[in-house]
């Protein structure tokens, strides 16, 4: 079990000051709009930029090492506001430490796929033995292991893969975490909630630095890593809690469909292509949804708005509809951002193709 969370619902979150949910936001707001600036100058003196390359469409360089403000702000505001209660939940958030060096030091030096993926696979198995686990089926723990890890490990590779263009992961992690962080808070899960609305404060500080056409600083895998580790534990105790006498678990499988859904599909589309194309999963192109934006000029904050309005909409049907009927309406949901995107490309053609009406006057014989 979780053991700092009791299983069997209660409603103490309800009768706990509300304040505290609001200052674990802000408290990781204020700090990551404090830290990233020093981060961003520190980048400045020690030439650590991401450089521009053929994937990559900024012309000046930036920091890739934006992750740093975000973890430290998180980690601040969570542990002052959580350490009294500690325990296994925070024994697996601070699991997220040895990915954020690695990934840091990735950033930096690069490491290899092979070091990444087992740190990553030591980690999912660590937070299944303190907890954070999927049972599927009773008594069958190596198989419960297995879809802990899988589940983990693809969490994180998909968000770490989705933020390729500003402001889109920040955008996702923000709805993603008041999302997870509103239905701890209507259950009862203070720890779980407080964790959640810390984790959106430090993403919302982020974006004033990274959300626009031109951004100061990047995410980096130091920022994406820890983001979908995280991501992975919310959603893997949304469905043991709802696996609970007193939970709903249709609910805790939508919810967590609706904030995993574009992340998820985008990696399966991509990898799908990539092996088809023969090539690995891991090999860098610009086949993700995002770049279908982008490279059909449209901006950077606009297509992350689009992604995110859309994960939105998938979080709010997850949460409001009855589950015969949100399982119907899944599909578009995750089809829908390729639609957009090649309603983009569409629109674009036909202006290059469709002379102007000057063009057709210029053309007529005097």
């Amino acid at each position: 079990m979780l053991c700092t969370i009791n299983l069997n619902h209660e409603s103490k979150t309800r009768t706990m000051n509300t304040w505290t949910y609001t200052l674990s936001f802000v408290i990781s707001l204020v700090l990551a709009m404090a830290i990233i600036p020093v981060v961003i100058n520190y980048a400045r003196r020690k030439q650590l930029f991401d450089e521009p390359g053929a994937r990559k469409k900024h012309t000046e360089k930036v920091s890739s090492l934006g992750g740093i403000g975000i973890f430290i702000a998180w980690a601040i505001s969570a542990g002052m506001l959580l350490v009294p209660q500690s325990g296994n939940t925070m024994a697996a958030f601070a699991l997220a430490l040895p990915l954020f060096i690695l990934a840091i030091i990735d950033d930096i030096h690069t490491v290899g796929v092979t070091t990444r993926l087992v740190f990553q696979a030591l980690t999912a198995v660590l937070a299944f033995e303190l907890g954070f686990k999927l049972e599927l089926i009773e008594n069958a723990w190596l198989l419960n292991l297995g879809a802990t890890v899988f589940v983990t490990m693809a969490m994180i590779n998909a968000f770490n893969l989705i933020d390729g263009i500003n402001g889109l992961s920040g955008i996702l992690g923000t709805v993603a975490s008041v999302a997870f962080g509103w239905h701890f808070f209507s259950n009862g899960y203070e720890q779980l909630a407080i964790a959640s609305f810390a984790y959106a404060g430090a993403l919302v500080g982020f974006l004033r630095f990274n959300f626009g056409n031109k951004a100061k600083i990047f995410m980096g895998d130091n920022g994406s890593v820890v983001l979908g580790y995280f991501m992975a534990l919310m959603t893997i105790a949304t469905i043991k809690i709802g696996n609970t006498p007193n939970g709903d678990l249709a609910t805790a499988f939508q919810l967590s469909f609706g904030v995993i859904a574009l992340p998820m599909a985008d990696m399966f589309k991509v990898s799908v292509t990539r092996v088809l194309n023969g090539n690995s999963p891991f090999f860098g192109d610009r086949s993700h949804v995002h770049h279908l934006y982008v490279d059909n000029e449209v901006s950077h904050p606009v297509a992350s708005i689009i992604l995110g309005i859309i994960q939105l909409t998938t979080v709010v049907l997850a949460v409001i509809l009855e589950s015969r009927v949100f399982w119907f309406i899944a599909p578009v949901l995750i089809l829908a951002p390729y639609v957009i995107a090649n309603l983009f490309v569409l629109a674009k053609s036909r202006s290059i193709t469709t002379p102007s009406r000057n063009d057709a006057e210029r053309r007529v014989p005097a």
